[in-house]
């Protein structure tokens, strides 16, 4: 984008060059040629003019696609920063559980699988039998009992 800005200012220097040119001219066929001079010059400043609109435009494009992805990992660190790393006591495997405190109305005890929290995603281990599945990556986390899937009582 600098290079097209010095470009179009160098096309803005030789106008300026080619209307001194005209002001000083002797002779009326001088002056028409320097007036096709600045005109070929105005039209080159005119496209060089939108080229920088059109890089403006894709620089704004690709900032508000920027904003919109940091506002998504903002949104999804905010999400992950709820959850709390749990050791199963029985096998020693590890998980990630939703804090207590921020447990919303309604919401199931749920865990989600380590590995994939480790990669900023969020998915939650299923039960099968003696063990925890995450559906994601496919790891499998037993238990020799499963933890108690507690549930907030809703207010009616």
């Amino acid at each position: 984008m600098l290079g097209e800005t010095v470009a179009a200012l160098g096309g803005v220097k030789s106008a300026i060059e080619i209307v001194k040119t005209i002001l000083q001219a002797k002779s009326e066929s001088d002056r028409l040629s320097a007036i096709g001079e600045l005109q070929a010059a105005l039209i080159e400043i005119q496209q060089q003019a939108m080229a920088l609109q059109a890089t403006v435009a894709e620089l704004q494009d690709k900032e508000a696609g920027l904003r919109r992805e940091n506002e998504a990992l903002r949104q999804r660190a905010s999400d992950l920063s709820r959850y709390q790393l749990l050791q199963f006591p029985e096998t020693g495997a590890i998980a990630y559980e939703l804090k207590d405190e921020l447990r919303t109305q309604g919401e199931v005890r749920h865990f989600l699988c380590a590995n994939c929290y480790q990669k900023g995603e969020k998915a939650i281990l299923q039960q099968h039998e003696r063990s925890l599945v995450c559906q994601s990556c496919t790891n499998r986390i037993y238990t020799k009992k499963m933890p108690p899937l507690r549930i907030s009582s809703p207010d009616f």
